[in-house]
């Protein structure tokens, strides 16, 4: 990657701390700046464009958008926003040990991802100890490199995954 574009309006808070992999000297610090500073540290020679804000049509995604939010609204005004400009959205969705990554190859094209979404308040709401762990980020983080990976090389990614690591099942639609 030589660019890359972080947009988030929050600030890294101690919930943060076991479920995203932040640590604790990044709490109170926008996370924009958190993640750039995780980034440079692996790849100084990173161009990485930050943004402190909600992702709206004003912002100019690459090639390539992560959608790594944490409600479905987000998600729909963050679609919304970039499906149109990119040419791989890849969304990552967990919630205590399970996770769902959709990989839309060809966004202004593939209308499936619109069917992935549903009303606010329709969203499931877990425990507050069970809404994620940092290990299936990591994992869902993973999965979603993968799909880039194979995305580069020209292979077919990965529509819809679904990975539970309670029982360890994995499927796709």
């Amino acid at each position: 990657m030589g660019r890359i574009t972080l947009v988030d309006p929050d600030t890294v808070s101690e919930v943060n701390l076991g479920v995203q992999g932040f640590s604790e000297g990044d709490i109170d610090k926008p996370k924009v700046d958190a993640v750039e500073a995780a980034c440079l540290a692996v790849d100084s020679s990173l161009d990485i464009q930050k943004h402190q804000a909600r992702n709206t049509p004003r912002i100019a995604p690459g090639d390539v958008v992560f959608c790594c939010v944490d409600s479905i609204s987000a998600r729909r005004a963050t679609w919304n926003a970039v499906h149109n400009k990119c040419k791989l959205f890849i969304d990552g969705r967990m919630s205590g040990e399970f996770m769902r990554v959709l990989s839309i190859a060809d966004p202004v094209l593939d209308q499936y991802y619109m069917t992935t979404l549903f009303k606010q308040e329709e969203a499931h709401v877990g425990r507050c100890t069970a809404r994620s762990t940092v290990y299936c980020a990591y994992i869902a983080s993973g999965v979603m490199v993968s799909q880039l990976a194979k995305w580069t090389r020209k292979m077919p990614v990965d529509r819809d995954l679904y990975f539970n690591l309670t029982t360890m099942d994995l499927s796709h639609a």
